[in-house]
């Protein structure tokens, strides 16, 4: 089986929010989240890759808690908030935090995204 076949067939289902920020108090930046998510119903295979992998992938200065494979057209920016909604990680919640730039210019069928665990609350 290919790897968008695995992930369309085994990938988790999850919803990508993307934040607003806005100036706050004191010229500082404040984020809300929106309550309807951006995109719905992403079909994503999670991964948690070795340190080296994940530098490797997305490079030194990218925390990489979890990686996400997801089918290339999938509506999902850095800083964008994911939560999944089934599967192994069901219910947690993930910053991306990343992209491979080998899948950003178009060479693969599928986004690599480094995410990273959050508590902060979207949707």
């Amino acid at each position: 089986m290919s790897l968008l076949g695995l992930i369309r067939h085994r990938g988790a289902r999850c919803d990508c929010y993307r934040p607003l920020v806005v100036d706050g108090v004191g010229g500082l930046p404040d984020v809300t989240w929106p309550t309807q998510p951006t995109a719905r119903n992403i079909r994503a295979l999670p991964d948690q890759p070795s340190e080296e992998l994940a530098t490797k992938i997305f490079g030194r200065e990218t925390t990489c808690d979890v990686r996400l494979l997801c089918e290339r057209d999938a509506d999902i920016a850095i800083d964008d908030g994911i939560a999944i909604r089934d599967g192994v990680y069901s219910g947690q919640r993930f910053r991306v935090r990343g992209k491979n730039p080998a899948a950003i210019k178009g060479r693969s069928q599928h986004l690599e995204l480094a995410c990273e665990r959050t508590t902060e609350v979207f949707g």
